[in-house]
């Protein structure tokens, strides 16, 4: 039973990553994702054993993407009205993706709802405080500190306290209060240096003047 679950969970990590390279992305950007996910879990408390279900979880988040044209995805500048709302569309399109999938109940509320805000101003239902799952509000704080602080062919990555400074200041409006003061003090404590600017492994990440990190 347990190589079937592995062999399931595999499937859905290889359409992860066929989102995340469309996207312009890695491997490397979720699997940060999913390290950062699980300090913050065993941090707020969570036992080992749900903390390593939102470790494979969390990579998920995004894989709607794939249904997303590349000329919104992959366009160099602002969005416009009508495109942000076919990009705000890829949490649906990743549910109907996992539908059916033997695990789409580990990964339904990740997948959905990691874009929504406490303050009820995310998307697609704009669900606000209490009735945002936990584990996409974990997913959302981790998944913002890592594209903030993540290098770019085209742009260099905020130093860490750069980012956690900005992200303390939509606490409690686009992140959970509690959960971001817990990652910020992972952060401030040098507890996430093993994750961050590293790919699987602990292997830290080099810059090629051409293809980026």
């Amino acid at each position: 039973a347990q190589e079937v679950q592995a062999a399931y969970v595999e499937a859905i990590h290889r359409l992860t990553v066929a989102a995340e390279y469309k996207d312009e992305d890695t491997a490397n950007h979720i699997r940060r994702i999913s390290h950062y996910s699980k300090v913050l879990a065993l941090e707020m408390g969570l036992k080992a054993q749900k903390a390593d279900l939102l470790f494979e979880a969390a990579p998920m988040h995004d894989v709607g993407k794939i249904g997303v044209p590349d000329s919104i995805l992959l366009k160099p500048g602002p969005l416009t009205p009508e495109e942000w709302k076919v990009m705000k569309t890829h949490p649906a399109i990743g549910v109907r993706m996992l539908a059916g999938h033997p695990l789409a109940h580990l990964v339904h509320d990740i997948v959905q709802q990691h874009h929504e805000r406490p303050d009820g101003k995310g998307y697609p239902r704009g669900l606000a405080g209490d009735d945002l799952p936990m584990s996409a509000r974990i997913v959302g704080i981790c998944d913002a500190f890592d594209a903030m602080t993540s290098r770019r062919p085209f742009r260099d990555g905020m130093p860490v306290p750069r980012a956690l400074e900005l992200m303390r200041k939509d606490a409690g409006t686009q992140f959970d209060g509690a959960l971001l003061h817990l990652f910020g003090d992972l952060g401030d404590g040098g507890l996430l240096a093993h994750v961050h600017g590293h790919s699987d492994g602990g292997i830290p990440l080099q810059s090629c003047p051409v293809c980026g990190p």
